[in-house]
């Protein structure tokens, strides 16, 4: 407001007597459009704070819109490698060999880092088992639920039934609980890959949890720019 008393000041000052009482028409004509100006300036200050603010927030979705664009990319970029090297480290199958091995340790090999349903791997294990004494349906499912347990390292779903469902996305596993039940010479193999897809499963995890802090950025920056627009 200071600046704009000067110029006031300037263009109301006493004129001398005589000739010199006429005021310069150059200087009228500098002086009165820097007062109206410096005047308009300051009466419309609030809509042309307001027009900012609205230019500003207009911006906003669309470097949002970008920035949740690249992180999607970004994300979906990544799991699909992590969905690679899973097939890396999982579906081995053993082979069974001869040896002194029990009815379940025979059964634990053939379970391990199986992808299939409870049922479907209990008939698979009883067709190649059934030529054993002693092995039925039942006694071959109840050693795999005793012996076993079925791990999923990708995406879970609540409906899902853990024994049977088969879906890609949630890498489902068998594995036997105690790796002391398998040959000797296999267990620091089938340790070392039981690890890894635990660092994959992290990692799912850790995508997963930076997509949705992201999205729920995204939502609370789109409600306050509705705010901001709005005002």
């Amino acid at each position: 407001m200071e600046g704009g008393g000067a110029v006031l000041g300037v263009a109301h000052s006493e004129a001398p007597s005589g000739d010199a009482a006429i005021p310069d028409q150059s200087q009228m004509q500098v002086d009165g459009p820097i007062a109206l100006n410096r005047s308009a300036e300051l009466e419309s200050s609030d809509p042309g704070g307001r027009a900012l603010k609205r230019k500003r927030a207009s911006n906003g979705p669309a470097i949002a819109t970008a920035e949740k664009e690249a992180l999607v990319a970004g994300c979906r970029q990544e799991l699909q490698g992590l969905f690679e090297y899973y097939k890396e480290v999982s579906g081995h199958r053993m082979q069974l060999e001869g040896g002194n091995l029990s009815s379940n340790a025979m059964i634990g090999c053939l379970l391990e880092e199986s992808n299939l349903g409870l049922t479907k791997l209990v008939d698979e294990a009883f067709e190649k088992l059934k030529e054993t004494e002693g092995v039925s349906v039942a006694s071959v499912r109840s050693s795999v639920l005793l012996i076993g347990q079925r791990m999923m390292y990708g995406q879970s779903s609540p409906d899902a039934d853990v024994l049977e469902d088969e879906s890609e996305l949630s890498l489902w596993c068998w594995e036997v609980r105690d790796l002391k039940l398998m040959p000797v010479k296999i267990r620091g193999f089938l340790s070392g890959r039981r690890t890894a897809r635990k660092k994959i499963h992290e990692r799912i995890n850790a995508i997963r949890c930076k997509s949705f802090l992201f999205t729920t950025m995204s939502q609370l920056q789109s409600s306050k720019l509705i705010f901001l627009w709005s005002l």
